[in-house]
């Protein structure tokens, strides 16, 4: 199983918004710097994901949820 650590953006009494930064396999990869995708992954910089997921519990904004 892959975990991901969020933020907290927003939540309502049913849904928790949360954002993620995407994270690049490169890292990982023993081409990367000869790699188109890994090239261009240093220039874009940081990316963000948002999603909602079901409200289970109480969170606040800028909480930090695994």
């Amino acid at each position: 199983m892959i975990e991901q650590k969020a933020k907290v953006i927003r939540s309502d009494e049913s849904t928790i918004w949360l954002q993620a930064e995407r994270q690049s396999t490169c890292d990982k990869c023993q081409v990367k710097k000869g790699c188109g995708t890994g090239l261009l992954s240093e220039h874009v910089g940081r990316r963000f994901s948002t999603i909602s997921v079901p409200k289970k519990h109480p969170v606040q904004p800028g909480q930090q949820m695994n």
